[in-house]
């Protein structure tokens, strides 16, 4: 960018939208990648580059999380068979959630108003937003499909060694060793599906909030 227009950019930012900067736009333009270097700016767009430290540990937090929840949730359908120290794991990622989302909710709150209208800033990509949609769907209907498969009951073991489904409402059947060990996985698909969406949302969240107030703007057209 050439010397001299930087003052120009700089002010013509500043009264499209001087509500919106926590610092100058020219820090951006100043730390973008030089073309000569051979770095493709792009490449950012699904990286962290740049972040600031606390939100890009809440950025891996959040997709770590949501890769081990897709793990777990992929293999309910490969017919393993699942102790009970899933349910364990899959509570303590509840508990990570429950940390999470807060923060990614205290982040997005403190992300301008303006920032989101602003052309200054880049565009949230469409497929990000394609893919919040089709987890929502995916979300809900996994979770039909699942009490359906069940019966809308939960596998139980009885005092007197019976395998059964119930319900608050009472027994719905008896069940083979195998018949249980199938509703179980049925039931860890149902919370590790659950889980692998928000911690998802969650990582597209953060990564939004950094579009709004990184260095994108830097290749937003002014």
């Amino acid at each position: 960018m050439d010397r001299d227009f930087v003052p120009e950019f700089q002010s013509g930012i500043w009264s499209l939208a001087p509500e919106a900067f926590a610092i100058s736009p020219l820090y951006f333009v100043e730390q973008r990648p030089a073309a000569t270097t051979g770095v493709d700016c792009r490449l950012a767009v699904c990286a962290t580059a740049n972040m600031p430290f606390g939100l890009r540990l809440l950025f891996w937090v959040s997709a770590l999380s949501a890769a081990g929840c897709a793990a777990i949730h992929v293999l309910t359908f490969s017919g393993a068979a699942f102790s009970p120290m899933i349910f364990l794991v899959l509570l303590l990622f509840v508990a990570l959630l429950f940390v999470v989302w807060p923060l990614v909710i205290w982040r997005w709150r403190r992300t301008p108003r303006r920032n989101f209208v602003s052309e200054v800033f880049g565009n949230i990509p469409r497929w990000m937003k394609y893919l919040a949609g089709a987890l929502l769907v995916y979300a809900f209907a996994n979770f039909f499909v699942c009490r359906a498969l069940n019966d809308w009951g939960e596998p139980a073991r009885l005092k007197d060694g019976r395998l059964v489904l119930q319900t608050k409402a009472g027994l719905v059947r008896e069940l083979s060793q195998e018949e249980y060990r199938t509703a179980q996985a049925v039931q860890v698909r149902i919370l590790s599906g659950h889980l692998l969406v928000f911690f998802g949302l969650a990582v597209i969240v953060v990564r939004s909030i950094w579009i709004k107030n990184g260095p994108a703007m830097a290749d937003a057209k002014v």
